[in-house]
């Protein structure tokens, strides 16, 4: 849905007729099990919203998996992932997600949902380029296909 841009800069303000552009927002839930994860996932956000110049709003919303653990939270969770463009699962395990994990990917990305969205694997050691598919990456694909989900790996 767009938003408002941030506010009219002085120059523009003293121009008859000018307007405040919509600003697409773009939002993203980061499910991730350590800090180095998360700041993988937040790196790609600021990525994103500096190609777009500032025409997008990306807004990102963060999920340690610890809380997903739980019943009530990984509930709230699925609902901000129905609600996201783009769901990153940022891991630094590339063996197997935490308990529970793997269900809470699939309820989220099995939530109906008004647009096509996107699954993103940010999975293992960003400097291990030679890697191939780990069980995590692989899971993620297959659910995101099943689901209908574009995928990407970087």
């Amino acid at each position: 849905m767009p938003t408002l841009a941030a506010p009219v800069p002085e120059v523009l303000q003293e121009q008859p007729g000018t307007a405040v552009l919509p600003v697409e927002t773009l939002q993203v839930l980061i499910g991730f099990d350590d800090q180095p994860a998360f700041q993988r996932a937040m790196r790609l956000c600021v990525r994103v919203f500096s190609e777009f110049d500032g025409g997008l709003d990306v807004r990102p919303v963060p999920w340690n998996f610890s809380y997903l653990t739980l019943p009530e939270w990984r509930a709230l969770a699925a609902v901000d992932a129905a609600a996201a463009d783009i769901v990153i699962v940022a891991a630094s395990r590339v063996d197997d997600l935490p308990s529970g994990m793997e269900d809470w990917v699939e309820l989220c990305l099995a939530t109906p949902r008004t647009t096509t969205g996107m699954l993103v694997a940010l999975v293992g050691d960003p400097a291990d380029h030679g890697a191939g598919p780990t069980r995590v990456r692989t899971f993620l694909r297959e659910v995101a296909e099943r689901e209908g989900f574009s995928f990407l790996a970087p």
